[in-house]
Formats: structure tokens, C-alpha cells, sequence
């Protein structure tokens, strides 16, 4: 009976520490996907100020802002004029979600797996006055969440486990011991 009682309660605690662990990790990636949205979106402006009309030459000077940043520049019918990191191809982009959303309201944002370079990214585009679209995309690691807060969650994950343990032995021993009295009693009086 008191192994009953600590293995439920350990794994109560522990259906717990992963329901909140998971809830902790979704909120903080998803914060971190609309922080670095607001970020392309002024680098979006920042670029469409910067730039002179249709001069693709002023985005080549943006290709070493970041890292893993891309640029594109999309024409009105879809079609890539400028690409940071791709070599142009005919490929059109107008049915990309991120476009369609640029077209309709003025901007747009997808997070998804890219079709040209394969790495998981988040987009965002802004469409300009003239009709084309920039669009600007980084490396999503938001969705890879760091080895530092990975091994906080381990830690404190052992640590709460450990806390349930002790607590659970502690309490089904405050359970069982009047449990064992009455049943000592009950076999004298018998």
C-alpha cells in the first residue's frame, strides 16, 4: 500500500512538471517567434526607406546586416528580382502565405520550413508602394530552444522529482502508520 501511494503521487508530480514544462517551453517560443517578427518588420522598413525605386543594387549593401538573414525582393507578378542568399530562379513566390498576406493587409508573417534552402524559417514580408513585395527571413531557432534553458528544465525537473519523492514517502508513511495501528489492533482483539 505504500508503494501504491508514493508511485501515484510521484507520477502526479510528474505529469504535472511536463504539462507545465511543456506550457513554459510553448509561451517562450512563441514569444520568441513574434520578437523576431517586430524585428524583421523594421528591417523591412528600415530597407524600404533606404532603398531608391526599384534599384536592387541598394539591397546588396543589407547582405551583411546578419548572418542568416535573407532578403528578397518580389515583383508584382511574383517573381524573385533580388535573393540575398539564392541565385534568382523562375520559381514564383505569389502563392507563398506570407505574400498573400503582404498583398491583402499590407504585410505578412509565416513560420515555415523553406522551400529553397530547407531550414526552418521565420518570414516576413511588407509590401511597398510600388507593388512589390520585400520579404526578409531568419533562421527560426526559436523552434530549437537553447541547451542553456534545456538544462535549467533538466535541473529543475531531477530537483522537483527528488522533492516529490521525499514528500511522497513522507506522506504515505503519515497515511499508512494509523492504517497498521488499527489493523495491529483489530488482530489483539480478534
Amino acid at each position: 500500500m505504500n508503494k501504491k501511494i508514493i508511485i501515484s503521487f510521484f507520477a502526479a508530480v510528474l505529469a504535472v512538471t511536463l504539462f507545465l514544462s511543456t506550457g513554459f517551453l510553448t509561451i517562450l517560443n512563441l514569444q520568441k517567434i513574434e520578437m523576431v517578427k517586430e524585428q524583421l518588420s523594421t528591417y523591412n522598413l528600415l530597407i524600404s526607406t533606404y532603398m531608391e525605386e526599384d534599384n536592387i543594387q541598394d539591397l546588396k549593401k543589407f547582405d551583411t546586416m546578419a548572418d542568416s538573414l535573407r532578403i528578397t525582393l518580389i515583383s508584382r507578378e511574383g517573381y524573385v528580382l533580388y535573393d540575398s542568399i539564392e541565385t534568382l530562379s523562375g520559381e514564383n513566390f505569389s502563392e507563398r502565405e506570407e505574400i498573400i498576406q503582404a498583398r491583402d493587409k499590407g504585410w505578412g508573417s509565416q513560420v515555415r520550413t523553406s522551400q529553397t534552402t530547407g531550414d526552418n524559417r521565420i518570414y516576413y514580408a511588407t509590401l511597398l508602394e510600388n507593388g512589390t513585395v520585400i520579404r526578409s527571413s531568419v533562421v527560426s531557432t526559436a523552434i530549437q530552444i537553447g541547451g542553456v534553458v534545456n538544462g535549467y528544465i533538466i535541473g529543475i525537473f531531477i530537483i522537483s522529482m527528488g522533492i516529490s519523492f521525499f514528500l511522497a514517502k513522507r506522506i504515505s508513511k503519515y497515511l499508512v502508520e494509523p492504517i497498521k495501528e488499527m489493523t495491529y489492533a483489530t488482530e489483539r482483539i480478534a
